[in-house]
């Protein structure tokens, strides 16, 4: 069996929402719930959209939703804020340059909770890599670090 996934996307006020279905002999996700059931076998595994392009909306996505079941933290609380720091881009600078990526990390706080990523989890992140910016900031949400990003004050007081 081939894996096939249908996305279907809605606009619900500002935030996008994505339901996407993953049917393979190996695993199913359904990311219309808040829970994504990922083997253990499967963690690490390149989601399927970012086989074609690492840079797409999909992919970065899928890289929020793996990482946000990994590290424990509310799916849609981590979407929101990526929506509303980087409407979901990878290669997109803010504040006058001083932030990068899809969490619009400044590059002192990405030093600074890699280091801390580094002593829990033994794996080096680069800056420049968004992969890695979205892992550390699912790990930084999960460790209530929340208040480093203005759309969490945003987003709060919905």
């Amino acid at each position: 069996m081939f894996l096939t996934s249908i996305f279907q996307k809605t606009i619900i006020g500002s935030f996008l929402a994505t339901n996407m279905f993953v049917m393979s002999p190996f695993v199913l996700i359904n990311t219309n719930e808040n829970e994504i059931k990922v083997p253990e076998k499967e963690r690490g595994a390149t989601p399927i959209s970012c086989q074609k392009d690492s840079q797409s909306k999909e992919c970065v996505i899928e890289l929020i939703e793996k990482y946000a079941k990994e590290h424990s933290v509310d799916r849609r609380f981590a979407l929101d804020i990526a929506f509303c720091e980087s409407s979901f881009k990878s290669e997109v600078y803010g504040d006058d340059g001083k932030a990068f990526g899809t969490y619009q990390f400044h590059k002192p706080t990405f030093e600074l909770f890699s280091k801390k990523f580094k002593e829990e989890f033994g794996k080096e992140l680069s800056y420049k890599d968004n992969e890695h910016g979205i892992e550390l900031a699912m790990w930084a949400l999960s460790n209530n670090k929340e208040h480093h990003w203005s759309c969490f004050k945003k987003i709060a007081l919905r």
